[in-house]
């Protein structure tokens, strides 16, 4: 017969008294501590779902990263991004200033029709690389830090993008899952083209692009 009867027809045994011992149990406590084992694995299973919602949320995060990489615009890959355009447009703006003359970002973003915050962000690029200077204070502003001709196009858009690569084999030959890059007819041809781009773009200065927008 069970210590933990509440009622007995009859009496005889009290709501908890051990009919051997006399002790009293209190079966509040008993019943406290299950629901505290219950509260504490319902808090446990909150936990790991919490865990897998927010690794969900990271996973889904990087693939956006991941793909926003790539520039897709009406179903065609393109090459350059809308910064390096942009950055491209400044600079030659910058170019055709009198030397040394120093312009506020908001004439530039009006005159190039470039959003102002995303201009100032890729003139703090452009600063980083050397190509245009940024003056602090009263009649601040940017200008560029070197003379037009001693800027090409592939300046800026390493100083936008990074080093240009067309294929992730030519980052590293470790991206190839076949692990034949070496042996890869492909892999050089596609070598061969990135190197191609990269001498075609270093080959334009600021100075000839100048001289293109007059004729």
């Amino acid at each position: 017969m069970s210590i933990y009867n509440t009622s007995m027809s009859g009496g005889g045994i009290e709501d908890g008294e051990n009919k051997t011992g006399g002790h009293r149990f209190f079966p509040g406590r008993r019943v406290t501590f299950y629901q505290n084992n219950i509260n504490m694995t319902l808090s446990q299973n909150n936990i790991t779902n919490e865990i897998k919602r927010l690794t969900f949320a990271v996973l889904v995060i990087t693939i956006k990263l991941y793909l926003s990489s790539i520039v897709w615009q009406g179903g065609n890959y393109l090459l350059l991004n809308q910064a390096t355009d942009y950055a491209f447009r400044a600079v030659l703006y910058l170019s055709n200033l009198p030397a040394g003359k120093v312009v506020e970002a908001k004439v530039i973003s009006e005159s190039q029709h470039i959003p102002l915050r995303f201009l100032l962000k890729i003139l703090r690029m452009l600063a980083k690389a050397g190509i245009v200077r940024s003056y602090q204070g009263v009649g601040g502003g940017y200008a560029l830090g070197k003379k037009p001709a001693e800027i090409t196009l592939k300046d800026v858009l390493e100083a936008i993008e990074g080093p240009i690569r067309i294929n992730k084999c030519l980052i590293d030959p470790a991206y190839c899952n076949k692990q034949g890059a070496a042996h890869c007819a492909v892999h050089r041809v596609l070598g061969d083209i990135q190197r191609t781009i990269s001498e075609e773009f270093g080959k334009y200065n600021f100075e000839q692009l100048k001289g293109y927008r007059n004729e």
